[in-house]
């Protein structure tokens, strides 16, 4: 299975609604590649225009959120900061990513579920609202973890930390490796 959500051009149906798509995006590389690289061939595909307005960070809350108490649907797609989706679903801003697919599509849900999948749970969960995804994330923070190869290479820490937690010391690659190993190496200087 890959590590990130397949989508590819060759999935879109034919359309017949060729009404153009405003879409609101954050100034920057991201924005750049979508417009040169990403746009153009939705369009060639769909016949659907897209016109992206571009801003500043600082301004797409307070840009978007005037069009969605204004209800003036001036905007077909938002971009938003992770931080914000909580808030715009309170105020019922958005709804629920199943909720929309299941209207479009009656494999929807199981469309959008596999979509999703790949996504780190807790991205997923700040972008959630009452249990329910609503937004899609697309410029994700990329997680990483640094680690001091001198303590990982260490024959007692690595004797210690078997004989505790019954499983080789090595950069973690699941939450509980990194729990144990943030429990193992929290200790006062000079304890092992």
């Amino acid at each position: 299975m890959p590590c990130y959500a397949e989508f590819s051009l060759a999935q879109i149906p034919p359309l017949t609604n060729k009404t153009p798509i405003t879409l609101v995006a954050e100034k920057g590389f991201w924005t750049d590649y979508l417009t040169q690289e990403m746009l153009p061939k939705f369009t060639a595909k769909t016949g659907v225009k897209v016109q992206v307005v571009s801003t500043e960070l600082e301004d797409m809350f307070n840009l978007q959120t005037q069009n969605l108490l204004q209800g003036s649907g001036k905007y077909d797609l938002l971009t938003m900061e992770a931080g914000w989706a909580k808030e715009w679903a309170a105020n019922g801003y958005t709804v629920p990513l199943i909720e929309l697919a299941k209207l479009y599509d009656p494999d929807g849900e199981k469309a959008m579920e596999k979509y999703l999948e790949p996504y780190y749970p807790s991205l997923l969960n700040i972008l959630s609202y009452q249990g329910e995804i609503h937004a899609i994330p697309y410029n994700n923070y990329v997680m990483g973890n640094h680690y001091r190869a001198d303590l990982f290479d260490n024959k007692t820490e690595k004797a210690q930390f078997l004989r505790q937690f019954g499983y080789p010391l090595a950069p973690a690659k699941t939450l509980t490796e990194l729990r144990d190993q943030a429990q193992f190496f929290t200790r006062k200087a000079g304890t092992i």
